[in-house]
């Protein structure tokens, strides 16, 4: 979709509408790094019924929690993982150019200077041509 056609995709309609609206959005494959509980992806999930997710966090606690939430669905989270963040290539097991787009809430604040020079390379590497990364990040 592009700006044209996104104007006005929100504005003056029912909740109904929004939600038929909403099924109509392309379908994306997003890549989500320091997902923790999934507290950045469920709501997204749930606002886009057309988002396919696999995602990765530092915390084995954290990615048992996320798969075990009410909305946890395999067929829309096709994998989450635990990744070392100071492991150079840790995502080597995944294609280039696998991903829409890229997700980094606040992943990078806590990597140092190196660790985060991989990352964007890494990120890099993942995400498609044409593709975006959404970063939150501290300072």
């Amino acid at each position: 979709m592009n700006d044209v056609e996104l104007e006005g995709f929100v504005e003056n309609v029912t909740p109904e509408e929004l939600e038929e609206k909403m099924k109509t959005l392309p379908a994306l494959d997003v890549f989500e790094i320091g997902v923790g509980v999934g507290n950045a992806m469920f709501p997204l999930l749930r606002a886009n019924p057309n988002l396919r997710f696999q995602c990765a966090d530092v915390s084995e606690t954290a990615i048992e929690q996320l798969k075990l939430h009410v909305d946890y669905d395999e067929r829309r989270i096709s994998k989450a993982f635990v990744v070392d963040a100071g492991e150079r290539g840790c995502l080597v097991s995944m294609k280039d150019e696998s991903f829409d787009v890229v997700l980094m809430c606040f992943f990078l604040s806590a990597c140092n200077d190196a660790e985060m020079r991989d990352w964007l390379r890494e990120v890099c590497r993942v995400w498609g041509d044409g593709g975006g990364a959404l970063v939150g990040a501290y300072g």
